[in-house]
């Protein structure tokens, strides 16, 4: 039950972050998605290590920003 209220609160605090930068301007919007990227990746990347799975952070990091930014700025 504990983990649901976490899971919950959590899920609500980030929808009401992208719906209000959405409202403020589409480059807050884009700052705050591209937050969620990299809190995506490393928490990805916990789970590979938990796997022990070598994989090279800053590759992956760097291919992620050059993706996003092409998607972003086009």
């Amino acid at each position: 039950m504990k983990n649901l209220l976490k899971r919950s609160l959590t899920g609500f605090i980030f929808i009401h972050l992208i719906i209000f930068s959405i409202l403020i301007d589409k480059w807050i919007f884009s700052a705050v998605l591209f937050t969620f990227n990299i809190i995506g990746l490393f928490e990805f990347f916990k789970v590979i290590e938990k796997k022990k799975i070598t994989i090279s952070k800053t590759v992956v990091v760097t291919i992620s920003i050059i993706i996003y930014l092409y998607f972003t700025l086009n």
